[in-house]
């Protein structure tokens, strides 16, 4: 999946993934997602894929908040499971 697509319906205009040191997609900063991936990213950290670090997306966890933003056919607990 391109992170330039996950990024235009993940995070409100001009913020993307912040790129780790080889310049490839890291992680989306929690403060720049819109208010529809915020609602649905909390939803997905208490119930869907549990985890203490709730603060900033990954590749993985971005495309699971993808998911149920664009309301996209998805095996979620194979997601969750990987």
């Amino acid at each position: 999946m391109d992170s330039q697509e996950l990024a235009s319906k993940l995070c409100i205009p001009g913020h993307e993934f912040v790129l780790n040191a080889e310049g490839a997609p890291w992680k989306l900063l929690r403060k720049d997602l819109t208010t529809l991936a915020q609602t649905w990213s909390v939803l997905s950290y208490s119930n869907l894929a549990p985890t203490s670090h709730t603060f900033d997306h990954n590749m993985d966890s971005a495309r699971l908040v993808y998911g149920l933003v664009i309301k996209m056919d998805m095996d979620v607990g194979f997601l969750i499971s990987h």
